[in-house]
């Protein structure tokens, strides 16, 4: 799959806490266009690729990335996860 820079727009940034001394800041972006068939390029890490409604994820979503994902849908440039 090939997705061009120029398409991507910043959606919202995660400040994410996994434990105790362990952060990271993740960055979202979202796109209405590209080229090819989205696959899974690290099978190794992740169980599977699906498309899904982003106000309905899947119940096991990962949740980091859902409060990403429910950030963005409610419009807010930030969010923190695990804080």
């Amino acid at each position: 799959m090939r997705i061009d820079l120029a398409d991507l727009r910043l959606t919202t940034v995660v400040h994410h806490r996994q434990g105790e001394g362990v952060a990271r800041v993740g960055v979202f972006f979202a796109t209405s266009r590209w080229d090819g068939t989205p696959y899974n390029a690290e099978p190794h890490k992740c169980g599977k690729l699906v498309w899904s409604e982003p106000a309905l994820l899947p119940a096991h979503t990962i949740p980091y990335p859902a409060t990403g994902i429910r950030a963005y849908l409610a419009g807010l440039p930030f969010a923190h996860h695990g804080w």
